[in-house]
């Protein structure tokens, strides 16, 4: 199958593969994002690119403010932080900061070995991004809205070609 590209691979990429689509409701392939040619997501995996898609349509569609009050701080401070309140604090803050930060369920099981975290202000977005264990944290700065644009363009497509055409797919 044909590999789709959306965004720029100097700044933010999505990469998707449509591997198998099944029927309508299960449409499986390989996505990955890459941030300033660093690659997150395992291209090896194969994930259900249509919950990808779900997913993406819901960062798109249920707006969160992502302003946090250390996005000045250097970026290690802020992934532990951010890292620690999720996988190592009480329920109450996991629950808080992953439906806030994380968007590492964007990728589905490709992102598994990723902790990846978005924080934004009015002038730019912040990504913050590990992959567990071995190695170091990454961070990039990119203008608001940035994977908002890029997501979008790859759900009109999704859209396009595997949604409103669930009836002539099969």
């Amino acid at each position: 199958m044909k590999v789709v590209r959306f965004g720029t691979k100097e700044l933010f990429q999505l990469t998707v593969k449509i591997v198998y689509p099944i029927d309508p409701k299960w449409v499986f392939g390989n996505l990955i994002f890459e941030i300033k040619n660093q690659q997150i997501g395992d291209w090896n995996d194969l994930v259900s690119v249509k919950a990808c898609y779900n997913w993406m349509n819901d960062f798109l569609e249920y707006k969160i403010e992502r302003k946090e009050p250390l996005i000045e701080t250097n970026m290690t401070a802020v992934f532990e932080y951010l890292y620690n309140s999720i996988f190592k604090n009480f329920e109450n803050a996991k629950k808080l900061y992953y439906s806030k930060y994380s968007i590492a369920h964007l990728g589905m099981s490709s992102f598994n070995d990723f902790s990846v975290f978005l924080i934004e202000t009015d002038l730019y977005q912040r990504v913050i991004w590990k992959n567990q264990p071995e190695y170091g944290i990454n961070e990039v700065f990119f203008p608001p809205y940035t994977l908002q644009q890029v997501i979008k363009e790859f759900c009109i497509w999704f859209t396009h070609n595997y949604v409103q055409n669930e009836q002539n797919l099969f």
